[in-house]
């Protein structure tokens, strides 16, 4: 065996513990109500893109822990599969939090002491 016991447990540290994410991905897509805070606080669609993205990323991540002990490079497809899901998960999060700022700011304020 060539690699050490600490690149073995870093190769197979994603391939075991990711498709946990693809997993809660697909809970929050089928419950968006249970969603993280950083993925709440648009509509519901926002926060299925968000779920999409997360599983979608935890599949990618999970395949490039597969190739690790290998010994292979990985596919071109899956690192752009990868960085396009990351790229969904970012902006589902911005736009969620441009959601809760605007609801923040239309939300009616009590008066303050002194004005009257």
């Amino acid at each position: 065996m060539a690699e050490s016991v600490g690149e073995m447990i870093t190769d197979l540290v994603p391939l075991l513990m990711r498709p946990l994410m693809a997993l809660a991905g697909r809970a929050y897509w089928r419950r968006p109500g249970d969603a993280p805070a950083v993925a709440t606080g648009g509509p519901v669609w926002l926060m299925r893109c968000w779920a999409v993205g997360f599983g979608v990323l935890g599949l990618t991540v999970a395949a490039l822990g597969g190739y690790g002990p290998l010994g292979r490079e990985e596919p071109v497809a899956i690192g752009l599969v990868r960085l396009s899901a990351v790229a969904v998960v970012m902006s589902s999060r911005a736009a969620a939090a441009v959601f809760r700022l605007r609801a923040r700011r239309a939300a009616p304020r009590p008066p303050r002491p002194g004005d009257g």
